[in-house]
């Protein structure tokens, strides 16, 4: 009837619609990136297109992506529901579907979907992305978190009984790496080491064992290699021991994924004596390492992507070790140190990695330069902000914890004038589950929270020099954001835990001297931020602390010089073994 209607239309006015133009023009939109119009130009195709036109599949899904890549997640997922309703088995639309359930932070949606993706053709890595699929972005509860665990472990413990299916790029095949465990809140080194096992068993990568040995008086050649070298805190961290490691000693080689040109790039690229930027696949970047003939491989973040994350199952260097990038265990027995400093590690943090704990004797930061606003501090009220007491917990959703609930509801039932401020989500499947969850758990006064679009880093820090109180989630804290918040005079409370990732914040504040910003428990959390946004000689007292000694926390490469004589230790004690002289 639609379509009656329209040619009548376009008849009445001279023009005979074709859905092929409307195709045409829309591939044309997607390549240039206008998803929207493209989107639009789809949209138009599909209403002239017969329903017997063996087309129509193909350009339900087309509109699925272009709504896709301009995040209007809920109508792709019409689309791609469209799709499949005319052919059930489009393995494309299936694992597309999938993985927008899994961005979306809907698990069961996207394992039902790959369990009919797995029904209809089998291939290598799925079981695997069907397993990571279970672990979701936001968890509801502490048992929601018990219960995601178990299902995932018992999803590798039937992937190791099963027969392995041989894979030749688990970054394509797979896909994913495990990096929203680490939020639970606790001891990841059992699964993380299960699903390595899981995933050596199908992925046999050449080892490469000619290392070259190292003449005594040379320079140590370590690389590093990162798919986030570019303006991202994981070049913020690794910067000051790319510039820092001395020159004398080390020859510093980056091998940058796909770094783009941006400010950080080029600091890092100006910075070391070889720049490698390289594409995203797997075997270019892992060959152009090999050549390099380096005598250390420096894994920035492993876990934060696939690339990476499975490039770390190769030996490419006679020494490979991880940080804090991302701060878990990698899991693998490739991976052999673990660089990490003394003051943020817990008594028994040995037990939390595979690899061999390095716990250096220096302040954590390596280099980082103090972060200054551009222009006057701009007001509340020009950057949309709330009156009242305003607590920032400015990270990403991923990162609060269902224990963190309680000490949010009992800050905003001390404090009537209270509002904590968080950054929205991209996807709208994971600000309504998050804001569900804090209806459930605040109650009343989850009218109080404010989600705050995200924004470049500008204005990111006059955001955060409007804040009376930073507040440091639990079990995966803050870094960069604590010491943005130090370095604009706002303090931070936190509870530090056992795990590294949420001992950060405490560090820093025992460097500068505010023990009153570190909590015992939840409650006494909820009663120290309290005081600190409404006691204001109490907090104007940590604030001239904070101004008087910040700057310790900034531009500092003791971490670095510290690594280095780790690094010159290690080689002096292999080079004495036996058949190593």
């Amino acid at each position: 009837m639609l379509l009656g209607l329209v040619k009548r239309l376009f008849a009445f006015r001279g023009k005979i619609p074709d859905a092929g133009q409307f195709l045409e023009q829309a591939e044309v939109e997607l390549a240039a990136g206008r998803f929207a119009s493209a989107a639009t130009r789809f949209d138009q195709a599909w209403n002239l297109l017969p329903l017997g036109d063996p087309r129509r599949a193909a350009t339900a899904l087309r509109m699925a992506r272009s709504l896709k890549f301009d995040n209007d997640l809920d109508a792709a997922e019409i689309w791609f529901r469209r799709v499949l309703d005319i052919e059930p088995g489009n393995t494309e639309a299936l694992e597309l579907l999938a993985f927008l359930h899994y961005n979306q932070s809907q698990p069961r949606a996207a394992l039902e979907v790959m369990r009919r993706r797995i029904a209809v053709r089998a291939a290598p890595g799925l079981a695997l992305r069907k397993a990571l699929m279970g672990l979701p972005v936001i968890c509801d509860s502490t048992g929601d978190i018990d219960e995601v665990r178990l299902r995932y472990g018992q999803a590798l413990d039937e992937l190791l009984d099963a027969s392995p299916e041989p894979l030749t790029d688990p970054v394509v095949e797979i896909g994913l790496t495990p990096f929203y465990l680490a939020y639970h809140g606790r001891n990841d080194r059992q699964l993380m080491e299960k699903l390595a096992q899981a995933c050596r068993r199908s992925y046999r990568v050449e080892t490469q064992k000619d290392f070259r040995g190292r003449a005594s008086g040379t320079k140590i050649r370590i690389g590093f290699v990162s798919t986030h070298f570019n303006n991202h805190t994981i070049a913020r961290t690794t910067l000051g021991h790319i510039r820092d490691l001395p020159r004398d000693r080390f020859e510093v080689l980056v091998f940058a994924v796909a770094p783009g040109e941006d400010d950080m790039s080029r600091r890092i690229r100006a910075n070391c004596d070889a720049f490698y930027d390289l594409p995203m696949d797997l075997k270019t970047l892992r060959l152009a390492i090999a050549e390099a003939r380096l005598d250390v491989l420096f894994f920035a973040d492993i876990g934060m992507h696939p690339l990476t994350y499975y490039l770390a199952y190769s030996r490419l260097a006679p020494i490979q070790i991880s940080a804090w990038g991302h701060p878990v265990t990698s899991g693998l027995e490739t991976i052999d140190y673990f660089v990490s400093a003394q003051a943020v590690e817990a008594e028994d943090a040995d037990e939390h990695y595979s690899e061999s704990l390095w716990r250096l004797p220096a302040f954590f930061q390596c280099g980082y330069t103090r972060p200054v606003l551009t222009g006057p501090k701009l007001s509340r009220d020009e950057l949309g902000l709330p009156g009242g007491h305003l607590y920032a917990c400015l990270q990403s959703e991923f990162k609060l914890h269902p224990d963190f609930d309680g000490a949010l509801r009992s800050i905003l039932e001390r404090d009537p004038q209270g509002r904590v401020l968080f950054l929205r989500p991209n996807e709208p499947g994971r600000l309504r589950r998050i804001e569900q969850r804090f209806e459930r758990t605040l109650g009343r006064v989850a009218e109080r929270v404010h989600f705050l679009p995200r924004m470049v880093s500008a204005q990111f820090l006059h955001v955060i020099a409007n804040a009376d109180v930073m507040l440091d989630p639990f079990h995966f804290g803050g870094n960069m954001s604590t010491a943005e918040a130090f370095a604009l005079d706002v303090p931070a409370v936190t509870l530090p835990s056992r795990f590294a990732r949420a001992r950060f914040t405490a560090a820093m504040c025992r460097e500068i001297g505010l023990d009153d910003c570190i909590a015992s428990d939840a409650d006494d959390y909820a009663k120290r931020a309290v005081r600190l946004a409404c006691d204001g000689d109490f907090r104007e007292s940590l604030v001239l602390k904070i101004v008087e000694r910040s700057d310790r926390l900034f531009g500092r490469n003791d971490i670095t010089l510290a690594l280095a004589e780790k690094l010159e230790e290690t080689f002096e004690s292999r080079s004495s073994l036996p058949g190593n002289a």
